[in-house]
């Protein structure tokens, strides 16, 4: 999978976005900027985008390590598609999951550019994940640790927003069960 979204990858391209989004970033390690918003859309979102970005690019800045940064950050969302399959269902259908996942053609575009929503995704699937193993392990620490990765994920892109009923409805069926271990 990693190599799929590598192939052909000698040029750094950027979409309009992502072009903002590297040059905000630069802007915040090179000038010590700090932007207060985050970028603009239907609704208004948080700087902590800008600011994972930057931190990316602390270890180089380029274009391209930036690049290669989100493609090993979607695949390690993989891993966790792969994880909540697994803890839900079995291996079997955690391997057939996260190879109809993996070569998606949105999941693979997601690698190819840097954009919120895209940066926004493996940190929901951990946040599934997590709550996957609250639930089964029924452990609080782990399911307010879901709760506060799909609360960044939804600092990074608020389009994960529409899913808080559901997760609603998972916290409250972890907090019903009898047997939930607090510690």
């Amino acid at each position: 999978s990693f190599f799929v979204r590598t192939n052909g990858f000698s040029q750094p391209y950027l979409n309009q976005d992502g072009e903002r989004d590297y040059l905000v970033a630069h802007h915040i390690l090179t000038f010590g900027e700090i932007p207060l918003n985050g970028p603009l859309g239907q609704a208004p979102n948080s700087p902590l985008y800008y600011y994972l970005l930057a931190a990316i690019l602390l270890i180089k800045d380029s274009v391209m390590f930036l690049l290669v940064s989100n493609i090993l950050l979607q695949v390690t969302g993989l891993i966790f598609v792969y994880l909540f399959a697994e803890k839900l269902f079995n291996r079997q259908t955690a391997l057939i999951s996260v190879f109809l996942f993996s070569f998606s053609e949105v999941v693979l575009a997601q690698s190819r550019f840097i954009f919120q929503p895209y940066v926004m995704m493996p940190f929901a699937n951990l946040s599934f994940f997590l709550l996957a193993l609250a639930y089964s392990k029924r452990n609080y620490p782990i399911l307010l640790f879901g709760v506060c990765m799909f609360i960044v994920a939804g600092t990074l892109h608020n389009s994960i927003f529409g899913l808080v009923p559901a997760l609603i409805l998972v916290v409250v069926l972890i907090h019903r069960k009898s047997e939930f271990n607090p510690a």
